[in-house]
């Protein structure tokens, strides 16, 4: 019966999360964007990779990465350097199983 659930759950979500990628991509390369803004689009880009297994979301966080370092190692914040780097160690590991 739980099975179920998740399917029809999926089958309701389909088509928003259609859309998701692009909505995370605008988010996450907003031109002037915070560091802080930037990781929460991050984060749910990991949450629906690891949820939902799109595509399309791991090739937008291939394409963070590059900002995810610079966080990492020039934030001031130890909170958003840490969170940084534990993204990118999430991403690493995500790309590492797709091989």
């Amino acid at each position: 019966m739980p099975d179920q659930i998740v399917e029809e759950v999926r089958k309701v979500l389909r088509e928003p999360l259609k859309a998701m990628p692009g909505i995370i991509r605008s988010g996450l390369f907003k031109q002037g964007a915070s560091a802080s803004y930037r990781l929460g689009w991050t984060g749910l880009a990991i949450k629906l990779l690891n949820g939902f297994a799109i595509p399309e979301v791991s090739v937008i966080l291939r394409e963070a990465i590059p900002e995810l370092e610079k966080i990492r190692n020039e934030h001031r914040s130890e909170r958003l350097r840490s969170t940084a780097a534990e993204y990118l160690l999430i991403s690493a590991s995500s790309f590492a199983m797709a091989r």
